[in-house]
């Protein structure tokens, strides 16, 4: 298969990691070993890591009542 060598967040060239197309925070360990990723930068993948940990929590507490795997991704809090 041949990689893509531009980030699929800014489009520039030269990628050096991948990043998780589906946050790997949306998921409780064990996590799936085979999540969607795209080439990008380690910067561009940073900057949007808090996003990503914030969508999870927005959508976690919109569950936390019944959801057991909502609970644990907001926190284990009961």
């Amino acid at each position: 298969m041949k990689r893509i060598s531009h980030c699929y967040i800014c489009g520039e060239t030269g990628p050096d990691t991948d990043d998780h197309v589906i946050p790997d925070c949306f998921f409780t360990d064990p996590r799936p070993d085979n999540l969607l990723t795209f080439p990008a930068h380690l910067a561009c993948n940073r900057r949007l890591s808090r996003s990503d940990e914030y969508a999870r929590d927005i959508l976690a507490s919109l569950g936390s009542e019944q959801s057991v795997v909502a609970k644990e991704l907001w926190g284990g809090q009961d």
